[in-house]
């Protein structure tokens, strides 16, 4: 298993941050996820 430090995110922005552990399919979907969302984000703002 590996540690994730991950942080909770709000309408101001970061309120914590949590540690969590994770197998490495779970981080490896995790990761999978964030580029998603960020491939997402900037087809959204550059159009």
């Amino acid at each position: 298993m590996e540690v994730a430090g991950l942080a909770v995110v709000g309408r101001s922005g970061v309120q914590s941050h949590i540690e969590v552990e994770l197998w490495s399919k779970e981080r490896a979907a995790l990761t999978n996820s964030g580029s998603v969302l960020r491939n997402t984000i900037n087809t959204v703002m550059n159009g």
